[in-house]
């Protein structure tokens, strides 16, 4: 696949269409091969999902970053966040809202009292 295939190819899946001079532009520079490319298309389809780019509370792709400026960072080079484990698991049934909180070791505590007595 030539260069400007790849482009388009990259342009075609890149959700957000500003700068398509510019970006073309730091693409070119780039080469990238067509392993890199499908990275690239690989990041923005799981990069499509998250909260960051699928938020329209603030207007249209808000929080997409300009396709020149994902390039010049290497955005597909990132890692999906890993969610936070829970410091504490809570251990009633039904499961409190707020695992960890004061109220839930409270209960636990007064769990255990009543089976120490």
């Amino acid at each position: 696949m030539q260069d400007d295939e790849r482009f388009e190819c990259f342009w075609a899946h890149y959700p957000r269409k500003v700068g398509k001079l510019a970006a073309q532009k730091v693409f070119l520079k780039l080469q990238p091969s067509d392993e890199v490319l499908q990275q690239m298309l690989d990041a923005i389809a799981w990069q499509k999902t998250t909260s960051q780019w699928t938020d329209m509370s603030h207007g249209r792709h808000a929080f997409v970053p300009h396709p020149t400026s994902w390039l010049r960072a290497g955005r597909w080079l990132d890692e999906p966040d890993v969610p936070p484990q829970p410091r504490y698991a809570c251990p009633h049934e039904p499961r409190c809202e707020q695992p960890g909180t004061w109220r839930c070791r409270q209960r636990t505590a007064l769990e255990r009292v009543k089976r120490e007595s």
